[in-house]
């Protein structure tokens, strides 16, 4: 056991923490953190790393490709939720820069009071 493995409270590895354990498609998927389905798309496009014993077997995913694949998905929704925060701004001040053109250059009612 590694000094990088995980420890349960009772001071056991968890069972994940065999990086060279086979996960069926339903334990790839909570370690990923999608649907099966998904997984099982990922297997038949290729996109993930796995084993067949037969020809029409069930597939399996070794836990360090399933990992791997958290990590790489991670990266990417955190790249999406970056260009979409930014895209954001700039739409926020696009549209200030639109309500400043189009207010009346004598300001408003509330900042021409005394």
């Amino acid at each position: 056991m590694g000094s990088d493995v995980v420890m349960t409270d009772s001071g056991s590895a968890p069972p994940w923490a065999d990086a060279d354990r086979l996960l069926t498609t339903g334990e790839a998927a909570e370690v990923i953190g999608v649907k099966r389905r998904q997984v099982i798309e990922m297997v038949d496009n290729g996109d993930i790393a796995f084993i067949r014993r037969a020809p029409r077997a069930w597939a399996r995913i070794p836990l360090s490709a399933a990992v791997a694949k958290r990590a790489q998905l991670a990266a990417l929704w955190e790249a999406e939720r970056r260009q979409l925060e930014d895209q954001l701004r700039r739409q926020d001040a696009e549209a200030r820069a639109e309500l400043d053109r189009l207010s009346p250059p004598w300001g408003t009612e509330s900042e021409t009071s005394p």
